[in-house]
């Protein structure tokens, strides 16, 4: 067993920071449609986590195989795209113009709505495929893995 070998305590700890990483970044998204959308749409976070983690669970069974050759480049290319998207979606939701109060339902289900949901949504994609690949391919290949 060399160095790099992911051994149970290892893979548990990425894990944990994944998952807190994904905690972080909800409550971050959270306040940043509190602040935007005035509390009104605050369960769209919860929303958008779960397709983010639904979103990386269908790319992971369609293109299992692919992944697993290349687990290191997909999980840093995955960390790194997550920092990018989470940068990129936040300062184009605070760029955004807000809606009023009455105009708000109407916002949400807009184009803007959309694409802003879209945008916030690709950060929680991202730590999904990381979660993911690190829990099926410990699951279905145990003692194989590799840290990046």
């Amino acid at each position: 067993m060399s160095s790099r070998d992911l051994t149970p305590a290892r893979a548990g700890a990425i894990a944990f920071l994944v998952a807190f990483l994904t905690l972080a970044a909800q409550v971050l998204i959270h306040r940043m449609v509190a602040v935007k959308l005035v509390s009104n749409f605050v369960f769209l976070v919860i929303s958008l986590t779960m397709l983010g983690f639904a979103v990386s669970g269908v790319a992971l069974t369609r293109w299992q195989a692919a992944l697993q050759e290349r687990r290191r480049d997909v999980v840093v290319a995955a960390g790194a795209l997550f920092a990018l998207t989470l940068l990129g979606a936040a300062a184009a939701f605070y760029h955004a113009p807000s809606p009023d109060q009455l105009s708000m339902a109407r916002w949400a289900t807009s184009r803007q709505g959309y694409l802003a949901a879209f945008l916030l949504c690709m950060p929680l994609v991202m730590l999904g495929l990381i979660l993911a690949i690190y829990v099926v391919l410990q699951l279905t290949h145990p003692g194989q893995l590799k840290l990046p």
